[in-house]
This record gives structure tokens, sequence and C-alpha cells, in this order.
């Protein structure tokens, strides 16, 4: 099938752009955005009221992101599992 990709050559390309870009960028700048994002998303969770003080509402926050992290990380692992390998996780 013409100009379809492996997900092998999918994945090679994409991490040749990455590196490109990361050479060529300031990684903490590119993302800021979207960490400021995630985190008023996570106080807004917690509080959106914003009746907390502040550094309850921050505790808060950064226990969700924690949890949301460690999400993430199961979910990565479960993707990258083996079928067969005796081992079923879910989140």
């Amino acid at each position: 099938m013409a100009g379809t990709l492996s997900p092998e050559r999918a994945a090679l390309i994409g991490s040749i752009g990455g590196f490109t870009t990361a050479s060529r960028t300031d990684s903490h700048e590119r993302t800021a955005r979207a960490r400021q994002a995630a985190y008023e998303r996570y106080h807004d969770e917690v509080d959106p009221r914003n009746e907390l003080p502040e550094d309850e509402r921050h505790r808060r926050a950064k226990a969700l992101e924690r949890a949301h992290m460690a999400r993430m990380r199961l979910l990565s692992a479960e993707a990258r599992r083996k079928p067969g390998d005796g081992i079923e996780v879910t989140a």
C-alpha cells in the first residue's frame, strides 16, 4: 500500500522530528502554556469556587497531578505489556 508507514518507521520519523525540535528550541518555553493550563485545571478541579486557603488548594492540586501522572504511568505500562505475560492491569 503506497504512502503507508509501518508503526516502527512512523515512530522513528517522529523521534527524529522531536529531537530536531529539541535541538533548536527551549522546551521549557515551548511547553509553558500547557503547563500553566494543567496547573489551573488541577486547581480548579480541587477547588472550583476558590474557597480554600491557597496553600491547601496548592497541596490538593499537586496531589491530583501526582495521581494523574501515576495513572498515565500505569496505562503506559499496560500498553507496553506483551500479550500473555500473565499480568492484567486496568486503571
